[in-house]
């Protein structure tokens, strides 16, 4: 069947394939491989010119050559779609086949002013069709699209994100989710669990810290005082003052759901490693996450990936996942 698809590596900026969507940069390209089944070719077209136009190139004998596509793919015809952003806006990406009625699924198009093809991006900027799209969705499902939108953007698709979501120098993967959490909220008009800067996630002591001195989680599997130590009020040390968390196991009654607050050890119980989003609610031995600062190995740096929930530490005392079970967000 006829599709729209991308390369690792070479063109896959934008593209959330689930959706079968594109976002665009104003006055900036993106592109698509379009693999034709058709009989006599396949036209493709905007609904809506003026906010976005295409052009396609034929590169049936240079793919064939550098053989990139599968097999399948490349016994039919392969071209370039090329899409241009020239204003703000949505519209939808259309094959019509010169013979027969199967056309290719459409993709919509979306058209931002940033570079990054984010539909949130900095300063609370947000487009109107995705401010639209996250109320329609729970405050937990809102968190978990927007990190499914920069994960598709430049800066989720490239190698390293320093300095966009905190400032420059420090490991980002709890701000990532921090900033997550403050556009969804920002979006239903709700206050942010974790405050209203990014350092309550910035490291796996402070999340652990912030919910112990907030009341606003419910830490799962957990048990110890405050690792963090400093109060995030005054600044100063909680000394005898800080609180002690008792162990409290996943139940019913303390779940694990959508957007809820992983942090991961490794090795040893104060080997704190990672702050991450859970994409899903527990149904195995596995948890899928969304995490950011990831980019090892030349990966992406924002990326799903599964985490085992059994694992432990501290030969064999400890989980190796705690979970910060965010209060006043039911599904």
């Amino acid at each position: 069947m006829a599709h729209f698809r991308t390369l690792r590596n070479v063109n896959e900026t934008g593209f959330d394939t689930t959706r079968n969507l594109l976002v665009v940069p104003l006055n900036k390209t993106a592109s698509l491989y379009l693999v034709d089944t058709s009989v006599l070719g396949t036209d493709v077209k905007t609904d809506h010119e003026d906010i976005a136009k295409v052009t396609e190139q034929d590169l049936t004998t240079r793919e064939v050559r550098q053989r990139r596509f599968a097999a399948a793919d490349r016994k039919h015809p392969l071209s370039l779609v090329t899409v241009k952003g020239l204003r703000v806006g949505t519209t939808t990406l259309r094959t019509q086949r010169s013979v027969g009625s199967e056309n290719v699924e459409p993709v919509e198009i979306r058209v931002v002013d940033n570079l990054d093809s984010r539909q949130s991006s900095d300063r609370g900027a947000i487009s109107p069709e995705f401010r639209k799209e996250l109320l329609g969705l729970s405050v937990r499902q809102a968190v978990l699209r927007v990190a499914e939108d920069q994960m598709y953007s430049k800066i989720g698709r490239s190698t390293r994100g320093h300095g966009r979501y905190a400032a420059d120098g420090y490991e980002w993967c709890g701000a990532f989710a921090w900033y997550c959490w403050n556009v969804a909220c920002t979006v239903h008009g709700v206050p942010n669990p974790f405050g209203d800067k990014y350092s309550s996630l910035l490291s796996c002591q402070k999340a652990i810290s912030w919910a112990l001195q907030t009341d606003t989680c419910t830490i799962l599997r957990y048990k110890g005082y405050d690792p963090y130590g400093n109060s995030f009020t005054t600044g100063k040390s909680l000394r005898k003052a800080a609180e002690r968390q008792e162990y409290i196991e996943i139940s019913p009654q303390n779940p694990v759901l959508p957007a809820d607050i992983c942090v991961i050890r490794l090795g040893s119980p104060a080997d704190w490693k990672h702050v991450c989003l859970a994409a899903e609610s527990p149904t195995g031995d596995n948890l899928m996450t969304l995490n950011g600062n990831m980019g090892a190995k030349g990966g992406p740096c924002i990326s799903k990936q599964p985490w085992s929930m059994t694992a432990k530490v501290n030969n064999g005392k400890d989980y190796a996942m705690i979970y910060l079970h965010v209060l006043g967000f039911d599904e």
